[in-house]
């Protein structure tokens, strides 16, 4: 497999932007996240995303922008 060149038929790179969707159309109803008793399913995680990516561009965040957030490391921020 290393041997084969790059193509769109073996070769996709991931990335959260990608996975995401994918992730909420074939398995919205799954769990995600489990942290205690708190549970998300993916349908949840990816609406979760698409808010927080709002409220960015809402602050005015843009592409090639930096952000850095400074919280617990806790599934529940996820």
């Amino acid at each position: 497999m290393d041997q084969l060149p790059r193509r769109a038929a073996n070769y996709v790179p991931l990335s959260p932007v990608g996975f995401l969707p994918r992730a909420n159309a074939v398995y919205g109803d799954r769990t995600s996240v489990i942290y205690g008793r708190v549970r998300f399913t993916w349908s949840q995680t990816y609406a979760r995303c698409r808010c927080i990516a709002s409220s960015l561009l809402n602050l005015g965040v843009r592409k090639n922008d930096v952000v850095r957030t400074r919280r617990p490391t806790m599934a529940i921020w996820h």
